[in-house]
């Protein structure tokens, strides 16, 4: 409200960090606001007061799902170690979007009280925000000895940004009913994985997925196509890597390619020439057609030196008719129990 009053007098506040003004036709951007610290924030305070909290924790992506166990994303840190250059949430685009210099880390304590007020709410499935070896032993510890202690009775979903450590998965399917981990190859081509600054290669994927053989997780294996260096030769690579990941491995499962839309923030977004790419969204208003888009083709908002939008779209159409040939069943069916079974 202290802004109001300015708003009406048409004058300009003395401190409109975090703000944007408009000064005749032009927005001016009134710098960044102090990022709140974590200690204050309490993300799962209002579902005490909502009418329909269960029905809220049903709702992902895809909107209300009735069969969906109630979950929630528990943010558990802000920032990032690392740059992909596709991740609006990386190191640099974080910093440009929020002002903060560096990872800031939540009390695995304050967490897991979070986890059980929402279990009083139905939670049956906590997904984090942050790959927890990111955050390092002993925080993960910490936060799986307080879930012990409150004797939580929850499943566990996380995106690792690197290849997960087995003493990681087999903790913490020792602390929770079913465990689910994300794992982003992203591209076949180890050249094209580097330059995007994922650093692991084919062979320690195939090594870590061995490793996790027995140890009670789900992995989910997810390819991106638009990346800088991809061609249709290395991109034509996937679905056979993919079917190779998987082969003889009943705990991990292929998900089709989603259509990646270039986020804003992302370092190859803000350094585009840097790495050959060439921007098609640049406004809000190219997002929001993108969001009522109905093509493949509608929701990429980038080219690069080797591949146009329009070879994007065809590519991502042309490979997930390859991925869906793949058998997965066992792991499907992984899937469909950790998300709908009780």
């Amino acid at each position: 409200m202290k802004y109001v009053k300015y708003a009406v007098r048409g004058s300009q506040p003395p401190d409109w960090r975090g703000l944007y003004a408009k000064v005749g036709r032009r927005w001016v951007r009134g710098g960044l606001a102090e990022p709140p610290p974590l200690e204050r924030v309490r993300y799962a305070e209002g579902f005490r007061v909502m009418r329909h909290a269960r029905e809220y924790l049903k709702t992902g992506i895809l909107g209300f799902v009735p069969a969906q166990q109630p979950h929630f994303w528990f943010a558990v840190a802000r920032g990032c170690l690392f740059d992909c250059i596709y991740c609006g949430g990386s190191r640099e685009g974080y910093g440009f979007a929020m002002g903060r210099a560096s990872v800031a880390v939540r009390d695995p304590a304050a967490v897991a009280e979070e986890m059980a007020q929402l279990s009083e709410a139905g939670l049956r499935i906590a997904r984090l925000t942050h790959d927890p070896q990111m955050l390092g032993d002993r925080w993960w510890r910490k936060l799986f000895e307080e879930v012990r202690e409150r004797g939580l009775d929850l499943k566990l979903y996380w995106e690792s940004h690197r290849l997960p450590a087995p003493h990681l998965v087999r903790e913490a399917s020792r602390t929770f009913a079913a465990l689910d981990v994300a794992v982003s190859p992203e591209t076949a081509s180890e050249e094209v994985r580097f330059r995007a600054k994922r650093y692991f290669t084919n062979d320690a994927l195939v090594k870590a997925l061995d490793a996790l053989k027995g140890a009670g997780a789900l992995v989910e294996l997810f390819f991106l196509l638009g990346l800088p260096g991809e061609t249709v030769e290395t991109a034509r690579l996937i679905p056979r890597f993919a079917s190779k990941l998987v082969e003889g491995r009943g705990y991990a499962a292929v998900y089709p390619l989603i259509p990646y839309t270039i986020d804003p923030n992302c370092p190859m977004a803000l350094h585009p020439e840097r790495y050959g790419v060439r921007l098609i969204f640049r406004s809000l208003k190219d997002y929001a057609r993108a969001a009522r888009g109905r093509k493949t083709e509608d929701f990429i908002g980038h080219e690069t030196r080797e591949l146009s939008r329009r070879q994007i779209a065809a590519l991502i159409e042309e490979l997930n008719g390859e991925l869906s040939k793949i058998p997965q069943s066992e792991a499907a069916t992984l899937k469909l129990e950790f998300e709908e079974k009780p």
